[in-house]
Protein backbone atom coordinates (compact mmCIF):
# COMPACT_ATOMS: atom_id res chain seq x y z
CA UNK A 1 0.00 0.00 0.00
CA UNK A 2 1.07 3.60 -0.19
CA UNK A 3 -0.17 6.37 1.79
CA UNK A 4 -1.07 9.41 -0.12
CA UNK A 5 -1.57 13.16 1.51
CA UNK A 6 -3.72 15.97 -0.29
CA UNK A 7 -3.30 18.23 2.42
CA UNK A 8 -2.68 21.94 1.54
CA UNK A 9 0.79 21.69 0.26
CA UNK A 10 1.40 18.16 1.33
CA UNK A 11 2.16 15.13 -1.03
CA UNK A 12 4.08 12.18 0.99
CA UNK A 13 4.34 8.90 -0.23
CA UNK A 14 5.50 6.17 1.82
CA UNK A 15 4.99 2.28 0.87
CA UNK A 16 3.02 -0.11 2.76
CA UNK A 17 4.49 -3.58 2.98
CA UNK A 18 2.76 -6.29 1.45
CA UNK A 19 -0.15 -8.83 3.06
CA UNK A 20 1.78 -11.40 3.84
CA UNK A 21 4.45 -8.99 6.55
CA UNK A 22 1.68 -8.49 8.68
CA UNK A 23 1.65 -9.46 11.93
CA UNK A 24 -1.69 -9.69 13.81
CA UNK A 25 -4.06 -6.79 15.44
CA UNK A 26 -2.52 -7.67 19.09
CA UNK A 27 0.61 -9.41 20.18
CA UNK A 28 4.14 -9.26 19.85
CA UNK A 29 5.29 -8.70 16.19
CA UNK A 30 8.60 -9.53 13.75
CA UNK A 31 10.42 -6.44 15.53
CA UNK A 32 9.67 -7.52 18.90
CA UNK A 33 7.51 -4.64 19.37
CA UNK A 34 4.05 -5.15 20.78
CA UNK A 35 0.74 -4.11 18.55
CA UNK A 36 -1.75 -1.74 20.52
CA UNK A 37 -4.28 -3.91 22.70
CA UNK A 38 -7.85 -4.02 21.86
CA UNK A 39 -10.85 -6.08 20.99
CA UNK A 40 -10.96 -6.43 16.96
CA UNK A 41 -14.42 -4.24 17.35
CA UNK A 42 -12.89 -2.09 20.12
CA UNK A 43 -10.46 1.69 19.64
CA UNK A 44 -7.10 1.55 20.84
CA UNK A 45 -6.07 1.63 24.40
CA UNK A 46 -2.69 2.31 24.23
CA UNK A 47 -0.19 3.41 22.11
CA UNK A 48 2.28 0.93 20.08
CA UNK A 49 1.93 -0.15 16.50
CA UNK A 50 -1.32 -1.80 14.91
CA UNK A 51 -1.38 -3.97 11.56
CA UNK A 52 -1.91 -1.64 8.67
CA UNK A 53 -4.60 -4.25 7.26
CA UNK A 54 -6.77 -3.93 10.79
CA UNK A 55 -7.44 -0.80 11.32
CA UNK A 56 -10.96 0.29 12.28
CA UNK A 57 -12.77 3.65 11.55
CA UNK A 58 -12.34 5.87 14.29
CA UNK A 59 -8.62 4.76 15.12
CA UNK A 60 -5.87 7.58 15.77
CA UNK A 61 -2.50 7.40 14.08
CA UNK A 62 1.00 8.58 13.47
CA UNK A 63 0.69 8.92 9.53
CA UNK A 64 4.07 11.21 9.16
CA UNK A 65 6.27 9.67 11.09
CA UNK A 66 5.80 6.55 8.35
CA UNK A 67 8.76 6.03 6.32
CA UNK A 68 9.54 3.48 3.40
CA UNK A 69 8.08 0.03 3.64
CA UNK A 70 5.82 -0.72 6.08
CA UNK A 71 2.95 -3.02 7.69
CA UNK A 72 2.50 -1.75 10.93
CA UNK A 73 1.54 1.94 11.80
CA UNK A 74 1.89 4.16 15.03
CA UNK A 75 -1.58 4.15 16.17
CA UNK A 76 -2.89 5.87 19.57
CA UNK A 77 -5.95 6.41 21.73
CA UNK A 78 -7.74 9.68 20.10
CA UNK A 79 -6.79 11.21 23.44
CA UNK A 80 -3.34 11.50 23.11
CA UNK A 81 -1.11 13.37 20.90
CA UNK A 82 -1.42 12.26 17.26
CA UNK A 83 -1.87 13.89 13.41
CA UNK A 84 -4.38 11.60 11.23
CA UNK A 85 -7.91 9.58 12.01
CA UNK A 86 -9.27 6.65 9.82
CA UNK A 87 -12.24 7.95 8.20
CA UNK A 88 -13.71 5.73 5.40
CA UNK A 89 -12.47 2.10 4.52
CA UNK A 90 -13.18 0.36 1.15
CA UNK A 91 -12.30 -1.86 -0.86
CA UNK A 92 -11.35 -1.34 -4.58
CA UNK A 93 -13.19 -3.99 -7.47
CA UNK A 94 -10.74 -3.07 -9.81
CA UNK A 95 -9.49 -6.25 -12.07
CA UNK A 96 -6.11 -5.43 -12.61
CA UNK A 97 -3.59 -2.96 -10.80
CA UNK A 98 -3.91 0.50 -12.19
CA UNK A 99 -2.04 3.09 -10.04
CA UNK A 100 -3.63 6.39 -11.90
CA UNK A 101 -7.31 5.01 -11.80
CA UNK A 102 -7.11 3.74 -8.11
CA UNK A 103 -5.54 7.10 -6.77
CA UNK A 104 -8.68 9.03 -9.05
CA UNK A 105 -11.14 7.13 -7.17
CA UNK A 106 -9.35 7.10 -3.28
CA UNK A 107 -9.28 11.02 -4.00
CA UNK A 108 -12.67 11.01 -4.68
CA UNK A 109 -14.41 8.56 -2.07
CA UNK A 110 -11.34 10.24 1.10
CA UNK A 111 -12.59 13.61 0.03
CA UNK A 112 -16.24 12.72 0.53
CA UNK A 113 -15.52 10.82 3.51
CA UNK A 114 -13.43 13.58 4.97
CA UNK A 115 -16.32 15.88 4.79
CA UNK A 116 -19.00 12.88 6.00
CA UNK A 117 -16.27 12.38 8.95
CA UNK A 118 -15.29 15.63 10.34
CA UNK A 119 -18.08 17.79 8.24
CA UNK A 120 -18.19 19.96 5.40
CA UNK A 121 -16.47 22.92 7.06
CA UNK A 122 -13.19 20.65 7.38
CA UNK A 123 -10.80 23.08 5.92
CA UNK A 124 -11.78 25.30 8.98
CA UNK A 125 -10.81 23.21 11.77
CA UNK A 126 -7.78 23.99 13.84
CA UNK A 127 -5.37 22.79 13.77
CA UNK A 128 -5.83 22.44 9.62
CA UNK A 129 -6.96 19.18 8.55
CA UNK A 130 -6.63 17.52 5.23
CA UNK A 131 -6.95 14.28 3.34
CA UNK A 132 -4.95 11.14 2.76
CA UNK A 133 -4.99 7.66 1.73
CA UNK A 134 -3.61 4.37 1.76
CA UNK A 135 -3.57 2.61 -1.34
CA UNK A 136 -2.33 -0.59 -2.43
CA UNK A 137 1.04 -0.66 -4.20
CA UNK A 138 1.61 -3.38 -7.44
CA UNK A 139 3.14 -5.65 -5.13
CA UNK A 140 0.46 -5.64 -2.28
CA UNK A 141 -2.22 -5.85 -4.74
CA UNK A 142 -0.63 -9.30 -6.26
CA UNK A 143 -0.69 -10.60 -2.63
CA UNK A 144 -4.78 -9.49 -2.76
CA UNK A 145 -4.48 -6.47 -0.94
CA UNK A 146 -7.33 -4.05 -2.13
CA UNK A 147 -7.53 -1.78 0.24
CA UNK A 148 -7.99 1.61 0.97
CA UNK A 149 -8.00 3.80 3.80
CA UNK A 150 -9.21 7.13 3.65
CA UNK A 151 -7.81 9.34 6.83
CA UNK A 152 -8.53 12.89 8.27
CA UNK A 153 -4.54 14.39 8.80
CA UNK A 154 -3.20 17.16 10.03
CA UNK A 155 -1.94 19.97 7.36
CA UNK A 156 0.89 19.86 9.39
CA UNK A 157 2.13 16.69 9.70
CA UNK A 158 2.67 17.24 13.07
CA UNK A 159 0.70 15.25 15.68
CA UNK A 160 -1.21 18.41 16.88
CA UNK A 161 -4.67 16.50 17.69
CA UNK A 162 -5.73 15.39 21.14
CA UNK A 163 -9.29 14.25 20.18
CA UNK A 164 -11.43 12.81 17.50
CA UNK A 165 -12.01 14.74 14.76
CA UNK A 166 -15.15 13.44 14.13
CA UNK A 167 -17.89 15.90 13.54
CA UNK A 168 -15.31 18.77 14.18
CA UNK A 169 -16.30 20.21 10.75
CA UNK A 170 -20.17 20.50 11.03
Amino acid sequence: MRIKSLATGIAAICLLGTMAACSGVAGQNATGTTNAPRPSDASITASSTVNAFSLHVGDCLNSASINGDFSEVPGVPCNEAHDSEVTYIYDLTDASFDADTINAEATTQCTQALSDYVGPNYASVTPGIGMSYFIPTSDSWNSGDREVDCLAMTTSNNPDLTSSVKGTGN
